[in-house]
């Protein structure tokens, strides 16, 4: 049996660790997301409750801390017991603060 996609490291952008939380709306309810990590071209987030999100689905990313405010593409979606693990592609023009996300990694690895 070969692993599922998500497990295999096909990223053309390196991928940093980031712990930002902000609200998620999908079919105008708010679910509160945890962005876990980011790059250039996409993000991994949790979510905590089961949202009605499915593969391929396009969805607002308004993320004040990043100051992104995009569509992102669903591309994968693994269910965990009390949390959904997503991962999305960024659409459209890219936005956002990567010198804000620069910062704090490169202050992250001086500290640890």
């Amino acid at each position: 049996m070969t692993n599922p996609a998500i497990d295999l490291d096909i990223r053309y952008f390196k991928r940093y660790p980031i712990e930002i939380i902000f609200p998620l709306n999908i079919d105008n309810r708010s679910f509160q997301a945890k962005v876990l990590d980011y790059s250039f071209q996409g993000l991994g987030i949790t979510v905590k409750d089961s949202i009605p999100l499915q593969i391929r689905e396009v969805i607002d990313l308004n993320i004040d801390e990043l100051n992104m405010h995009q569509k992102g593409k669903v591309q994968w979606i693994k269910r965990h017991d009390s949390y959904l693990r997503v991962g999305i592609l960024r659409i459209g023009a890219v936005s956002g603060s990567l010198m804000t996300l620069w910062g704090r990694c490169v202050l992250r690895s001086i500290i640890y």
